[in-house]
């Protein structure tokens, strides 16, 4: 019982943070884009990037999508909902790369 609780505030969690990509969040992004400069042949990797809704973001033209994201369950949400990129379940501390 108390692991189906734990994995629908998971769930929920996580739909939560996909939905709240806030005004202030936009403009850090098109901020950053204008020092990040990608290119058609590059691979962008999101350390911890969650879904990867904001390594998206900056993912303009590029070759190929990796987040890297220590959570399985948050990595199973990204991959339905970003079939696209890559997602592999890790830890900073360890970069399988």
């Amino acid at each position: 019982m108390m692991t189906n609780i734990r994995e629908s505030y998971s769930t929920f969690v996580v739909k939560l943070q996909e939905g709240a990509c806030t005004n202030g969040s936009k403009k850090r992004i098109k901020k950053m884009l204008e020092y990040v400069d990608i290119r058609p042949g590059d691979i962008l990797l999101g350390v911890s990037g969650n879904t990867g809704k904001i390594t998206e973001a900056y993912a303009r033209n590029c070759k190929e999508v990796v987040v890297l994201e220590p959570k399985h369950g948050i990595i199973e949400y990204g991959r339905s909902c970003r079939p696209h990129n890559k997602f592999i379940e890790g830890e900073v501390e360890n970069i399988p790369y």
